[in-house]
């Protein structure tokens, strides 16, 4: 039967090599992965000759176990150093010194190991107490030590240098590996070299003895989970690996100490059993882990993005209301400019400075058409900076929106007979309900549609129809700020159809963007393609909304305005 101190033995023994291996296949690929491998099976080797050499009886093997320790022991620190170096991601410099000094760094092991071998320098022999063993150590053992603390201490420099310049993640890796090293020294110093006197004075001398070569597991433990835990491995495949590990040892040995047939049968059929189960077991909790990861990585990229949107929205209304403050002045100095001039123009086409000649006058009336269409552009720039910068006062009345269109109506009608089209216009036979209206805005919205009909229909007609008792429920077109509204309950309706160029379906969702026109309609039609988005944006101020119909290029287009009949919110009203 084993006693407590083999039991511990065989545990820290499996602990080590389990997690060694773990590590080694889950992150092969990295440096500081492979030296944990290989620090760990130098530690299984140290706690193994350690722990041997006081069991055996026979002279030769001790003293085999012995050098084996010892020199196990040196190349551990020596690869503890090296773990450090990986684990810091130290460069070597491509210098003579560097090379010199990398050479020494890896021979100095080499030359102790053969020395503790084969010679008597190191470790001359031994004498056997109650307890266990006693080396008798030779007059290099002092260099020996002092090598020992020095690739400590190098090992540990290159982590503090590393910590100082390091994120988060790397300074949590080399803070557990420090408090493993730490508890490790801690209790092989107390069991060791402080309590020695009271240790050998206990019932349980051999057991306590042997803590100070069991406590280098808690180092490499500290030092593995630093490793699943911030860089390679998940700790919840780790422990699931590790148990299942352990369950199958426990099988096997049940089937390798079956004593009849019968009894093997049966615990191979649950060691077989339990194979095919842990398999699963393990492909369930690393599919587990892993979809956990990628969703975590998911989320984690959403969040980026959604900050990155936040900033660029946040630049971009910066941007626009940079862009509206400088329309709204410019446009205003722009005013200033051709408001006189078309004064003085009027005044030379009327005769008031002497009689013109033909000439002069078409000169001056090309003149004057051009100072129009700048007049023109510096009102649509001012009426789209105005709306959007909330300087515009709706002078809100009630009014007769048939008796609007039928003004327009009157106003257009003669141009669009003198370019050969037939205009119509369809008014409902009873009188409308007065709606709550800023006439002046609503002239301008339907007279730019009708004046847009008659610029892009070469021929045919253009008909003005006013429709009510009309239900609406839909979607409002979504604003400037990203916000959307729903227009619900009756409206009256506004509809310009004309026979004209048409608009492609692609074009229909951007006509009412700022700056877009239909430019397949290639009439050389001059515009500033702000007209439909003020209209857009004059309607909404009233609680409607407009939008654009047309089945093609061709096939002639139709224009919708509908305004609700009860009065819209916050709506002050002049008598």
């Amino acid at each position: 039967m084993f006693n407590s101190s083999v039991i511990l033995f065989i545990i820290i023994l499996f602990i080590d090599l389990s997690l060694g291996l773990l590590v080694l296949i889950k992150g092969s690929g990295a440096k500081a992965n492979r030296t944990f491998f290989v620090l760990a099976m130098l530690f299984f080797v140290w706690i193994g000759a350690s722990f041997l050499e006081d069991e055996i009886v026979n002279p030769a093997v001790i003293d085999l176990l012995l050098k084996i320790d010892y020199t196990s022991a040196f190349f551990a620190i020596f690869y503890f150093s090296v773990f450090c170096f990986d684990l810091a991601e130290f460069k070597i410099r491509n210098s003579i010194m560097f090379k010199i000094a990398k050479v020494l760094f890896f021979s100095v092991p080499a030359i102790f190991g053969l020395l503790v071998i084969f010679t008597n320098s190191i470790v001359v022999g031994f004498e056997i107490l109650p307890g266990g063993i006693n080396p008798i150590l030779g007059r290099g053992e002092p260099l020996y030590d002092l090598f020992i603390v020095l690739y400590m201490i190098l090992g540990l420099a290159f982590l503090a240098r590393r910590y100082r310049t390091t994120t988060s993640e790397k300074k949590a890796q080399i803070f557990y590996v420090i408090l493993g090293l730490f508890i490790f020294l801690l209790i092989a110093i107390l069991t060791n070299v402080v309590l020695v006197d009271l240790i050998k004075n206990s019932r349980n001398y051999t057991l306590y003895s042997r803590f100070g070569i069991f406590s280098s597991i808690f180092f490499i433990l500290f030092s593995g989970y630093s490793i699943v835990k911030h860089r390679l491995l998940n700790l919840k495949v780790i422990a699931t690996e590790v148990l299942s590990l352990g369950i199958l040892i426990f099988s096997l040995l049940q089937v390798l100490n079956s004593q009849t047939s019968l009894e093997l049968i049966f615990n191979g059929i649950i060691f077989l059993a339990l194979l095919v189960l842990i398999i699963m077991l393990v492909r369930s909790v690393e599919n587990e882990v892993k979809r956990k990861n990628q969703l975590q990585k998911l989320t984690d990229s959403l969040a980026e993005t959604n900050d990155k949107l936040r900033v660029i929205n946040a630049k971009l209304e910066r941007i626009d209301a940079t862009k509206t403050d400088f329309i709204y002045i410019a446009s205003h100095q722009l005013h200033k400019v051709p408001t006189p001039i078309k004064g003085y123009l009027s005044m030379l086409l009327e005769g008031s400075y002497g009689k013109l000649s033909k000439e002069q006058r078409r000169v001056l009336e090309n003149i004057k058409l051009a100072n129009d269409r700048q007049i023109n552009l510096v009102d649509d720039l001012l009426n789209v900076s105005r709306m959007e910068y909330g300087k515009v006062k709706l002078d809100f009345k009630e009014q007769q929106l048939e008796d609007v269109c039928q003004e327009i109506y009157d106003t257009v009608r003669p141009v669009a007979e003198e370019k050969g089209l037939k205009f119509t216009y369809e008014k409902p036979k009873a009188a409308l309900p007065k709606l709550i209206l800023d006439k002046g805005k609503i002239f301008e919205a339907i007279f730019n549609f009708v004046d847009n009909a008659v610029k892009y229909t070469s021929k045919g007609r253009i008909n003005l129809k006013i429709e009510t008792d009309i239900n609406s429920h839909c979607e409002l077109s979504e604003g400037d700020d990203g916000s959307r509204g729903l227009l619900s309950g009756p409206v009256i309706r506004v509809t310009v159809a004309d026979t004209g160029v048409g608009i492609a379906k692609e074009s229909l969702p951007f006509l009412f963007a700022k700056f877009s026109r239909n430019d397949k309609a290639n009439l050389n039609i001059e515009g500033t393609g702000l007209g439909l988005y003020v209209v857009k944006l004059m309607i909404e101020a009233h609680g409607g909304r407009t939008w654009a119909e047309s089945d093609g290029e061709g096939e002639g287009s139709r224009f919708i305005i509908e305004i609700p009949t009860k009065q819209p919110e916050n709506v002050v009203v002049k008598e």
